[in-house]
């Protein structure tokens, strides 16, 4: 989870554990949420592998990454050898989420593969936007996750007006605050 409950019955000034499956709720909401919106993921505990064509996700000694990458635990090339670390740089150079991984000319590698291309590269790692949220993603988790947990006892509405036909009520949306945090971290589609 982006935040623990002990961080949102703080922010709400709950003291008791009572509604902790409630809150819970409004965090695992609030993630998915965010998520949604971004088409990221902002958290990421295990390794998983991910498979690379030569040819078709690669150009010239650069493999192109489908997916947000947040660290590597292993490379395979398509002929079955491990890629070191040090024969390699990740894309952009100095923080996640990486999108590249470029073999160092030095090391005199190329993307290849052995009988069959499609699938030949293997890629261990966390394949995410980050370890951890940053502080933005955890405030907004945080502050989304109160929004929700408030909506079951005062449902709340944007406006409510009345008018011949009687009172028009519209819900409330996602807090427009939290839609422009979330709006730099938005996936773009190519």
């Amino acid at each position: 989870m982006y935040i623990q409950v002990e961080e949102l019955r703080n922010y709400l000034g709950i003291t008791s554990e009572t509604d902790d499956a409630l809150l819970i709720d409004a965090i695992n909401d609030a993630q998915d949420v965010i998520e949604r919106q971004t088409g990221r993921v902002f958290q990421v505990s295990t390794n998983t592998t991910k498979y690379f064509t030569p040819g078709v996700d690669t150009c010239g000694n650069t493999l192109h990454l489908d997916e947000d990458l947040a660290s590597i635990s292993s490379i395979t090339n398509g002929d079955g050898t491990t890629v070191s670390a040090s024969a390699y740089v990740l894309r952009p150079r100095n923080l996640p989420p990486y999108r590249e991984i470029v073999l160092k000319s030095s090391y005199g590698l190329l993307w290849t593969y052995q009988i069959d291309p499609g699938d030949a590269i293997a890629v261990n790692g966390k394949w995410g936007w980050s370890v951890e949220p940053d502080g933005a993603i955890h405030r907004a988790t945080l502050r989304l996750s109160a929004f929700f947990y408030k909506q079951k006892d005062a449902q709340t509405f944007e406006y409510t007006s009345s008018s011949e036909l009687g009172t028009v009520r519209v819900r409330a949306a996602i807090p427009k605050d939290i839609i422009e945090v979330l709006e730099p971290y938005k996936k773009l589609i190519a």
